[in-house]
């Protein structure tokens, strides 16, 4: 590297400039490897990152411990080309094959002179497949939402065109059908992203409680269906440690989407049992069922939870995007959910959950 002279006030004012300089800097879109500050001569006086080569006290010796030789070369030449002062941002590649963003910027004093600089490297693949799935997401929520409000322009215009072929009341019912669409069409999004970002607040309860409360929530929309939902046997108590809220929230989409798949008058049942060490939350619906290749497409299965956006693109492409969001929530309580159904005779979902403390007992006592 060329011998610049250090232009900061002191040699006892550098490293402590550099811990501030360092305490100030975040990558949060991209993952970290390394990072130094060095005073002008390359010296290392402050550094982070458990990539850091031990003993390294040049940065030099430190970059040449990561990165290629001729790509830290490159870097150091590039960075202090003739001595000026000025940011700079260049791929290099790491002895892993990665490729790494490396960024130098220069620490100035009061006077505006060059006395150091901040040097990272960084692994920018999070933040591009960050980008990729965003743009994905977005892609897939700009489809969605265009056939309601396709349906709803042509509605409008049909009525225009010809009044006497769709009366103002079937217009408003067939409005307010695709209004409602497009807002559960949001609600998906905003809650499978919820699921992902936010960390799960676990703590002690009660399944049993957890399901009665499920089936009150969907009481209103049970009844305008002429649809039954019941809690058809249980234990006395079923502890769990788990988010209340992210739990109900999944029960709650679950209870949903069978009182919608479910014909007037047809009872949706659930069921909580134990089960090996294990509670299994179970709804069971009297709907059409799903042929094979439907399930297939929901993408269920022993998956982990860092699965998750591959299971959101699944879902988004088959339009199961509140199905992903239920599973996402079990995976992050360490459970399964699991899918039985056949075309025409109605679907079983069963969540399974690990239990708490006590043994889940077998039996299971009618709802009450």
């Amino acid at each position: 590297m060329a011998d610049i002279p250090p232009n900061h006030p002191s040699d006892s004012s550098g490293p402590a400039s550099a811990d501030v300089a360092l305490a100030t800097l975040s990558q949060p879109l991209a993952a970290m490897v390394a990072m130094w500050v060095c005073d002008g001569h390359g010296r290392i006086l402050a550094a982070h990152g458990g990539s850091i080569p031990s003993g390294a006290s040049k940065l030099a010796d430190a970059l040449a411990g990561i990165v290629r030789i001729d790509d830290a070369a490159a870097a150091l030449t590039a960075a202090f080309f003739l001595g000026e002062a000025r940011q700079l941002s260049l791929a290099v590649t790491d002895y892993s094959g990665r490729v790494l963003d490396l960024s130098c910027t220069p620490l100035r004093d009061a006077a505006d002179a060059c006395w150091g600089w901040t040097v990272q490297l960084r692994d920018l693949a999070p933040m591009r497949i960050a980008h990729a799935q965003r743009d994905e997401a977005l892609h897939a929520m700009n489809h969605d939402m265009r056939a309601p409000q396709s349906a709803t322009l042509a509605l409008l215009e049909l009525r225009r065109m010809n009044p006497q072929s769709i009366t103002i009341e079937a217009l408003l019912q067939r409005v307010g059908e695709h209004a409602r669409r497009a807002l559960s069409i949001v609600d998906g999004f905003y809650e499978a992203a919820r699921v992902e970002r936010d960390p799960a607040q676990c703590g002690q309860i009660d399944l049993v409680d957890l399901v009665f409360d499920a089936v009150d929530e969907v009481w209103a929309d049970a009844r305008a269906a002429n649809i039954d939902v019941s809690l058809a046997e249980r234990p006395d108590m079923a502890p769990c440690t788990a988010d209340r809220g992210l739990l109900l929230l999944a029960l709650d989409r679950l209870l949903r989407n069978a009182i919608r798949f479910s014909a007037a008058g047809a009872p949706v049942r659930c069921v909580l049992i134990g089960e090996a060490g294990s509670w299994v939350i179970r709804v069971i619906d009297n709907g059409p069922g799903m042929a094979p290749s439907r399930q297939h497409g929901m993408g269920f299965g022993n998956r982990a939870a860092g699965d998750h956006d591959a299971r959101i693109r699944t879902a988004m492409r088959h339009g199961h995007l509140g199905l992903a969001m239920v599973h996402a929530v079990v995976l992050k309580h360490g459970g399964t959910l699991t899918l039985r159904s056949d075309e025409g005779a109605g679907s079983q979902f069963d969540i399974s959950l690990p239990a708490a403390d006590e043994e889940p007992r077998q039996q299971a006592s009618p709802g009450g």
